[in-house]
Formats: C-alpha cells, structure tokens, sequence
C-alpha cells in the first residue's frame, strides 16, 4: 500500500492512528513505515502523540 493511499485513510478516519497500524498497511517494516510517519509528520497531517 503506498502512501497516497495511507494519506486517503488518515484524511478519511481523522483520528490518531497508531504506528502498529500504520506499519500493517504499509506491510513492510520499520523502514518504510518510519519513512512515510516522517513524511506525513514534515506535511503535518499527522502530529505525534503522547501515550
């Protein structure tokens, strides 16, 4: 799933969403799901949250 794809959900839950999640629709690890959380933190359609 690339992240146009991500960016649809994100937009379309308006909630926070945790990094498991995000990591299981990307569907391959750590790497890139760090890489595309970066990319949507540097848009600013995802803001980190204090657990």
């Amino acid at each position: 799933m690339g992240q146009a794809e991500v960016l649809k959900i994100l937009k379309k839950a308006r909630k926070w969403m945790l990094v498991k999640e995000i990591a299981k629709l990307n569907g391959n690890g750590k790497g890139s799901m760090s890489c595309n959380l970066n990319k949507l933190f540097e848009q600013g359609l995802v803001e980190r949250k204090r657990v």
